[in-house]
């Protein structure tokens, strides 16, 4: 099976690709490892919004401070994961702006340069997507015959991550979110409500498949769909 880069014109570029992933893959290991952080502190919150006005057999005076000790559990739990959702934004911020403009310049026919570290910020993103996460697509006509349905299948995932990446941005604007939101705070703390982690997994997503696309492209081939 000839090689995906051949047909797009950047044959030479294996060593390249090489460098670009002992980048790309550390950022996607990191981001996931902030997802893990950020769905257990998710999990923590929850666990201690049950434990709010549980029933425990204990003299009714201890009812009070039982629910005072519930509350402010809670309440920490809910800074946890107001910490653990900025955390996972930027990590998925820099996994993005790292991943994308390289899998778009492969799709574009051009040789792709090893990423430079950006100070890119999760409101960046919210505020411009089309500029900073842009749909990458490779161009299937172009491909081996033998390659076209992979390269067919990659394109679908790119855009089904790129559309819920959409929906999650969307999201966020319509419920008056400030694009801010997941930027790093100052020392005082975060905010008091938890907005979810629905954008940062989908950034996290997109700019994974973006890597994957990198990976394939190294692997010089692209199995067709089964």
């Amino acid at each position: 099976m000839g090689s995906l880069l051949d047909f797009l014109s950047v044959g030479d570029g294996v060593d390249v690709l090489d460098d670009i992933l002992a980048v790309l893959v550390p950022l996607t290991l990191v981001c996931s490892d902030a997802g893990l952080a950020y769905a257990r502190a998710r999990l923590g919150k929850r666990w201690a919004l049950a434990s709010i006005g549980e029933p425990r057999p204990a003299p009714a005076s201890w009812a009070v401070a039982d629910r005072c000790v519930g509350v402010d559990g809670y309440e920490a739990a809910v800074a946890s994961a107001c910490r653990c959702a900025v955390a996972y934004a930027e990590a998925a911020a820099r996994l993005a702006q790292a991943a994308v403009p390289v899998a778009a310049q492969l799709a574009a026919g051009r040789l792709a340069v090893p990423p430079e570290p950006k100070t890119l910020k999760p409101s960046d993103i919210v505020r411009m997507p089309q500029r900073h996460v842009p749909l990458v697509q490779f161009p299937v006509r172009h491909a081996p015959g033998g390659q076209r349905a992979g390269v067919a299948a990659l394109n679908a995932d790119l855009a089904a991550h790129h559309r819920q990446l959409g929906v999650s941005i969307d999201r966020l604007i319509r419920v008056g979110v400030p694009a801010t939101v997941f930027d790093r705070r100052d020392q005082r703390g975060v905010g008091a409500d938890d907005v979810g982690g629905a954008f940062p997994a989908a950034l996290h997503a997109y700019g994974g498949a973006c890597v994957w696309a990198v990976t394939l492209l190294h692997r010089r081939a692209v199995a067709p769909a089964a």
